[in-house]
């Protein structure tokens, strides 16, 4: 007799698999000072959307299934929340926690996944810091997503919101994308600047033209995005394509000339190198160019780079990586991946340097996220080059009055900016100016030898760095640009310093780290990571 006991099982298995899938959940509390916050609304976005509403002891709970999701509580009764916003992922159906609490809560601390919110970051000399990204890729670029920025003529839906989300979850206040011609020029303002107005989405227009898009995140922060193309050039801040066919457009954004520099600067973009590791100096300086990079992502993973221009072996990063996909690395803690790779680029600084000696030169921090270097999962249950961990890696901060986006380009060309790694903790604090009497002269800016300027350095403090942690190391330098290279004209270990200066010249500030501290979240794997490492590069002062 034929037993029909298989067909049974297929509704108990049906069965198991909604259950399953309805059972796992986003589950958290929001508190402050270590009290559950009631009433309290919670904004569910990503693969899902949804609100939920604290109980009377700040719990809340959502049903999902698997995917990438932010999740965001809603500052209704004012105040800041930590963090801000928080991006998780749900695989194998397991349940994930996202707690939050208010900023009066003192009992909450850092750790490498948490995104301070800006308002930590206290008014210089009446001015606001904020931070952004400088160099990302979208679907507008060919090699984005996998190399898959559309498909089948459509977008990636799904890599194109991961990075919409990533901007929010991050809490950037700018974004200056630079995507590939090959890709970018057959498509149009305000699509660039990933535009989406049923996200409500605000475009800011110049002479009847869209030029900036804002994008308006849950938690409250608001994102200016500007378009831009990374070639042997890179325009940021483009105010509109350039005239022609796409064909045309992309020959225009690929050369490289003193007449497609200053064609560019009429398009209104700021023109940066990037990769300045493969130019020489001389070519540098003979463009009218406004700056270049002085670190990026790319060059620390790519072979031929690190083995032609850095001095690197060509796949010395591969051990470290494969070291954190080794079992005992669930212990420790994803984020710290870039631990694995991060070197400085000292071409890029002797550059930098070198052009600082005879002009003004911008120095900025390159993300350069593709979401297409490192597909595998790490133990958090992201990818290893997700646009969230890529751009919580570090940021460039910038000194305005207002959050504009005049203000910020303004800030941007002029070098009023410093960059940052945030994976050793968010560095409240920092500060680079020069004193002369009653005049203070920032980042960028200038100041007479004749007025005996003193240049001060103010080392950051982490934000909520648990106290009981072992301290890290600072090593702050004051680098004069030389014609050779920067010379270091001044350091201190662990303080602020002052420096009375004597020449006339370019002089930047930089800091090192040692971060002793990180020892918690690193598991088995202390050893290969307690180094010094790149921390802080700030903009110079001209002592003229």
């Amino acid at each position: 007799m034929r037993s029909n006991r298989g067909n049974y099982l297929i509704p108990v298995f049906v069965f198991l698999m909604a259950f399953a899938f309805s059972a796992c959940k986003i589950t958290g509390t929001v508190t402050e000072a270590g009290t559950g916050i009631p009433g309290l609304t919670v904004i569910l976005s990503g693969d899902k959307s949804a609100t939920a509403v604290t109980d009377g002891q700040g719990n809340y709970k959502f049903s999902v299934g698997n995917g990438s999701y932010i999740v965001t509580p809603v500052p209704d009764g004012g105040g800041v929340f930590l963090p801000t916003a928080k991006q998780v992922y749900v695989r194998n159906f397991k349940a994930v926690k996202a707690n939050f609490s208010r900023l009066s809560d003192n009992d909450v601390y850092w750790d490498p996944s948490l995104v301070v919110p800006i308002q930590a970051h206290p008014d210089i000399r009446g001015q606001k810091v904020i931070r952004g990204l400088i160099h990302l890729h979208s679907i507008y670029s060919h090699d984005a997503c996998d190399n898959k920025p559309f498909i089948d003529g459509k977008p990636n839906t799904e890599c194109f919101c991961q990075l919409r989300e990533a901007i929010c979850s991050t809490n950037q206040q700018f974004v200056m994308m630079s995507d590939h011609s090959d890709n970018f020029s057959w498509h149009e303002f305000p699509d660039v600047l990933l535009y989406q107005p049923e996200q409500g989405d605000e475009l800011i227009y110049r002479d009847g033209r869209p030029v900036a898009n804002i994008i308006k995140c849950d938690c409250g922060n608001n994102a200016i995005i500007t378009a831009g193309s990374e070639n042997n050039l890179m325009p940021i801040g483009l105010k509109r394509m350039p005239d022609g066919t796409p064909e045309e457009r992309h020959a225009l954004l690929t050369s490289t000339s003193v007449e497609t520099v200053d064609a560019l600067h009429a398009l209104g973009a700021m023109v940066f190198v990037t990769h300045p590791e493969s130019w020489k100096t001389e070519d540098l300086l003979d463009l009218p160019i406004d700056g270049i990079d002085v670190y990026n992502l790319h060059a620390n993973i790519d072979p031929g780079i690190r083995e032609d221009y850095l001095g690197l072996p060509s796949l010395g990063f591969i051990p470290g990586i494969l070291d954190m996909l080794t079992p005992s690395w669930a212990d420790a803690h994803s984020d710290l991946l870039l631990l694995s790779f991060l070197e400085e680029l000292k071409p890029d600084i002797a550059h930098w340097d070198r052009m600082l000696y005879s002009r003004a030169a911008t120095g900025f921090m390159a993300t350069d996220a593709h979401r297409n270097s490192l597909p595998f999962l790490l133990p958090d249950g992201d990818r290893g080059d997700s646009y969230r961990r890529m751009m919580r890696w570090f940021a460039n901060y910038v000194l305005v009055e207002n959050q504009t986006l005049e203000e910020i380009e303004s800030a941007v060309f002029k070098g009023r900016m410093y960059g940052a790694f945030q994976v050793f903790g968010e560095p409240v604090g920092f500060d680079f100016y020069a004193e002369a009497g009653s005049k203070i002269s920032e980042m960028g800016e200038n100041v007479s030898l004749a007025d005996s300027p003193v240049m001060h350095i103010k080392v950051p403090e982490f934000f909520r760095m648990d106290p009981g942690l072992e301290k890290p190391e600072f090593r702050v330098r004051l680098i004069k640009a030389g014609p050779d290279g920067g010379i270091v004209v001044a350091g201190s270990l662990n303080s602020d310093l002052e420096y009375a200066v004597t020449e006339k010249g370019a002089y930047r500030a930089e800091i090192k780290i040692v971060p002793y501290h990180l020892r918690k979240w690193l598991g088995d794997h202390t050893k290969p990571f307690i180094k010094e490492y790149p921390f802080i590069y700030a903009n110079a002062i001209f002592v003229n």
